[in-house]
Order: structure tokens, then C-alpha cells, then sequence
């Protein structure tokens, strides 16, 4: 996996097996630092795409379960 903020969106298909869409390294969604590249990745109807952050939830200075 490449380094940055992981995990990178998956796509899971209708039997159940699931792959990691390759994406440019950026900073973490909702951060408001911009940088982001388009990505173009067509999905068929019996495809999911399954994106992940517990970077919005968590602080520095504070526990992460109190996010």
C-alpha cells in the first residue's frame, strides 16, 4: 500500500470479494487542505464502494472515544 492516509477506498463485488481502488496519496477528507486528484472508477449495479476515516474523529490532546 502506498504510504499517506489509509485505508484507500474498496470496491466490493457481488459475491463478496472486495479490492482496494488505487488512488494518488492527498490529505484526509474534511480536513479543508485541498490537493485532491480526480479519480474515475465506474461502478456496475451490484458493486459497492466502501470508504473509511477515523481521522475526523480523533484529536491529539484527546481520547478517541470521545470523538
Amino acid at each position: 500500500m502506498p504510504p499517506g492516509h489509509l485505508p484507500p477506498p474498496a470496491v466490493i463485488g457481488p459475491e463478496g470479494a472486495a479490492g482496494l481502488v488505487d488512488v494518488p496519496v492527498g490529505p484526509p477528507l474534511g480536513t479543508g487542505a485541498g490537493g485532491y486528484e480526480l479519480v474515475t472508477r465506474a461502478l456496475t449495479p451490484t458493486e459497492t464502494l466502501l470508504m473509511f476515516t477515523d481521522g475526523l474523529i480523533e484529536r491529539r490532546a484527546t481520547n478517541p472515544e470521545a470523538g
